[in-house]
């Protein structure tokens, strides 16, 4: 058994510093994802409505996240693990069926966000449109754009714009019918209850 630990932890103390840079890259992004997927959607898509809000945040969705793709390129660091990801796709799907989960309510939770893992998994494996529409979905016009794109920190090339445009407008119009979706609900809910 020492021979495991000892393995994992000679391979933390190697890869210290490219895993304390995902994991600060993770941070950020999932902070900045969630502010921006949250309470900005909700407040444009309620007060805008559906078709406009949708404008409103493809716009401002296509010029942050091409700002995060020139940032990615110009520091020329993997903060988020995603040339990592293209190399280690393969090792993926056997590592989360393996996942021995002990607790009842470990199971509960891990379930699902398993299925989610090897759906993106098999999706970005299977490459071309699923992993398109996966991504696109799931993650943001970013991530799947310099996911998708052939070399690293290379700048775009026509087809890498084609699909950050494609992106923008598939992940927001997800974003809008999903938050749309869920204000009407509430609103619904609201005026049944009271």
């Amino acid at each position: 058994m020492s021979g495991v630990f000892g393995g994992i932890a000679a391979f933390i103390a190697a890869e210290k510093k490219k895993i304390a840079t995902i994991a600060l890259g993770h941070t950020f992004n999932q902070i900045f994802d969630w502010l921006f997927n949250y309470p900005l959607y909700l407040c444009v898509v309620n007060s805008m409505g559906l078709e406009k809000g949708y404008v409103i945040m493809a716009v401002i969705s296509l010029f942050t996240c091409l700002a995060f793709i020139r940032f990615y390129d110009w520091l020329k660091v993997d903060w988020l693990g995603i040339e990592v990801a293209k190399e280690v796709s393969e090792y993926g799907p056997t590592f989360i069926k393996n996942m021995n989960v002990q607790s009842g309510i470990g199971k509960i939770l891990w379930w699902p966000f398993s299925k989610i893992i090897l759906v993106i998994l098999w999706a970005t494996k299977k490459g071309g449109f699923v992993a398109f529409l996966a991504l696109s979905v799931y993650t943001d016009p970013f991530i799947t754009t310099v996911y998708m794109r052939k070399g690293q920190y290379n700048g775009m090339t026509r087809n890498n714009w084609l699909i950050f445009i494609a992106s923008t407008a598939v992940s927001n119009a997800y974003w809008a019918i999903r938050t749309f979706a869920i204000l009407e609900s509430a609103k619904l809910i609201w005026k049944t209850m009271f």
